[in-house]
C-alpha cells in the first residue's frame, strides 16, 4: 500500500520496477501466452498533473524484465468524471464507452495483458477488456497491483 501510494502520489517512479516480480509471479500460475502488454489509460490532464501513468511505466517495466511486446492499446475519452467520485453501481455506468481501442488491426486474435494498479469494483477493467475483445482480441487478462477495499464504496 505504500509503494503504491508512493509511486502514485509522492511521484516515486522508480517504485514501478520493485511490482513486475510479483505481476510475472501471478502470470506464470495462468500459464497462458501473452502476446501484448498493456495498461489502463488515464485522462490527459491527470496524466500532465502526475508527470506519468502508474500503471503505464509497470506495464512497460513488465514487457521488458519478460522480453514480452509493450504496446498502448487503449485511450481514454475527455470528460469522464473519476471513478473516486461515484459508489459501486455507479462506477459500472461512468465508465461504459470511456475507452476506446487505438489500432484495432494490431490486436486482432492477440492475448492481451491489462495491467493496472488498483481494482476496487472491476469496471474500469472490465470496460478496458471488452472494448479489446469488441476490437478482435482473442483474450483478455488483467493483473492489478492492489484491491480497494470495497466497504469503503458503501458510505459514498
Amino acid at each position: 500500500k505504500k509503494a503504491l501510494h508512493g509511486l502514485k502520489f509522492k511521484r516515486l517512479k522508480n517504485i514501478a520496477t520493485i511490482f513486475p516480480d510479483y505481476i510475472l509471479s501471478a502470470l506464470d500460475a495462468i500459464n497462458e501466452p501473452i502476446d501484448i502488454v498493456t495498461f489502463v489509460p488515464m485522462s490527459g490532464k491527470k496524466k500532465k498533473n502526475r508527470g506519468y501513468n502508474q500503471s503505464e511505466l509497470i506495464a512497460k517495466a513488465v514487457a521488458k524484465k519478460r522480453g514480452l511486446y509493450f504496446k498502448k492499446t487503449l485511450k481514454e475519452h475527455k470528460g469522464h468524471i473519476s471513478q473516486r467520485e461515484f459508489g459501486y453501481r455507479e462506477r459500472f455506468i461512468n465508465v461504459i464507452d470511456r475507452y476506446s481501442v487505438i489500432g484495432k488491426s494490431n490486436i486482432s486474435g492477440k492475448a492481451i495483458l491489462i495491467i493496472d494498479d488498483v481494482f476496487t469494483t472491476g469496471a474500469t477493467i472490465n470496460e478496458c477488456a471488452r472494448k479489446l475483445l469488441e476490437a478482435g482480441a482473442s483474450k483478455v487478462f488483467s493483473i492489478t497491483i492492489a484491491r480497494a477495499d470495497i466497504k469503503k464504496l458503501e458510505n459514498i
